[in-house]
């Protein structure tokens, strides 16, 4: 008896042809031979039809469900958030002294003699002005 490939599975035991294996289905994926389930796919990343591995999202994106079926499943960060890694299922929020555009994998520090002692900044448009000149990326401005 050939065991079924990574991919697909047997559930009916004593089945012993490889033309018996059933293709793991969307959502789900098959990593190793001989399999009698497939396993769901998690959050933060997507499989196709016969899928042996999770595809995990981009940097920049997030999927917060499991059994996400293909790359549409994974959203891009809204703005004032980021994802520095690949496969998450939340993104994190931008800290204060920076901002994040939507789609963001970094944070943008504010721009040179401004500030935001704020989080969850969009653009550099919502960091202020020190009223003298300072460091950039700043939660506060000098003295």
């Amino acid at each position: 008896m050939q065991p079924c490939a990574s991919g697909t599975y047997q559930a009916i035991t004593g089945k012993s042809s490889v033309q018996s294996c059933l293709q793991c289905p969307i959502g789900t994926y098959g990593s190793t031979s001989g399999q009698s389930t497939c396993t769901v796919c998690p959050s933060g990343a997507y499989c196709a039809l016969a899928a042996s591995n999770p595809q995990y999202c981009a940097s920049g994106t997030y999927q917060p469900v499991t059994d996400g079926t293909s790359n549409l499943a994974c959203l891009a960060c809204p703005a004032g958030t980021f994802a520095p890694n690949l496969g998450v299922s939340n993104c994190n929020d931008c800290p204060s002294g920076t901002y994040c555009m939507a789609g963001s994998s970094s944070t943008q520090a504010c721009p040179s003699a401004t500030y935001s002692a704020i989080p969850h900044r969009t653009s550099s448009s919502a960091c202020l002005a020190c009223p003298n000149n300072s460091n950039i990326g700043q939660t506060t401005c000098p003295s």
